[in-house]
C-alpha cells in the first residue's frame, strides 16, 4: 500500500465515516469512500477536527480521535444492547422501549457491513496486503457476526422468545469483543504512520 493510499484512511476510518459524504463546497452528497465530490470535484478529504462515526463506540468522535482507544465497556452500542437484554429479562421494558434500544444499533451494524460491501470499500480492501488485509477481513467478519447477533435480538419483537434476546446479545457481545481486539492492532499499525504531535 502506498503512502497516498494510506492517507485515504484505514478501513477503520472508512467504517467510521459509513454514510454519504457532504461536500463543503457545493453541499451535494457523494457515496461513502469518495475522495472527491461527484458534483463539483472538490476534495472530500476529512478535516482531523471533523466529527466521524465510530462503529465500536457507537458515537460521533473527532477523526483524530479514531486512533484513541475507546474502552469497550463505554461503547454505546454495547450499553444499549445490554440494557435491552437486562430490561427484557426483568420485564421492565415494553416492545417500543426495546425497539428504541436495539434498532439504532441494528442500523449502525448494517452501515458498518455496507461500508465493506460498497465499491469503494472493496477497492480499498483489495489494496491492502499482509497483516492489514488479514485484520480487515477479520474486522468484516466481526461486523457481520455483530449484525447477525443484533438481528437475532430484533427477532424478539415478533417472537417474544427470550432466547432471541440472550443468544443474540451473546453473539453481538462476542463479535464486539473480537472487533475491539482487532481495532487494538489496527490502531497500533496506524499509529506508526501518524506524524508526531498528533
Amino acid at each position: 500500500m502506498t503512502e497516498e493510499e494510506r492517507e485515504e484512511g484505514s478501513i477503520w476510518d472508512r467504517i467510521s465515516r459509513a454514510r454519504d459524504i457532504k461536500c463543503k463546497k457545493c453541499g451535494e452528497s457523494s457515496p461513502t469512500g469518495s475522495t472527491e465530490c461527484q458534483s463539483c470535484h472538490a476534495s472530500l478529504k476529512v478535516d482531523e477536527d471533523e466529527e466521524a462515526f465510530s462503529a465500536v463506540a457507537g458515537e460521533e468522535r473527532k477523526v483524530h480521535q479514531q486512533l484513541e482507544k475507546i474502552p469497550l465497556e463505554e461503547a454505546k452500542t454495547l450499553i444499549a444492547l445490554r440494557k435491552a437484554r437486562d430490561e427484557v429479562q426483568a420485564g421492565t421494558v415494553n416492545d417500543e422501549g426495546y425497539r428504541m434500544l436495539v434498532m439504532p444499533v441494528l442500523n449502525m451494524a448494517q452501515m458498518a457491513v455496507a461500508v465493506f460491501d460498497s465499491e469503494p470499500g472493496k477497492k480499498f480492501l483489495a489494496r491492502l496486503e499482509g497483516e492489514e488485509a488479514d485484520l480487515a477481513k477479520k474486522q468484516y467478519d466481526s461486523f457481520c457476526r455483530f449484525h447477525a447477533g443484533v438481528s437475532t435480538m430484533v427477532q424478539y419483537l415478533q417472537s417474544h422468545d427470550l432466547n432471541h434476546v440472550t443468544e443474540g446479545f451473546a453473539r453481538a457481545e462476542k463479535a464486539l469483543e473480537d472487533a475491539d481486539r482487532i481495532q487494538d492492532r489496527q490502531i497500533e499499525i496506524a499509529s506508526q504512520f501518524v506524524p508526531e504531535g498528533k
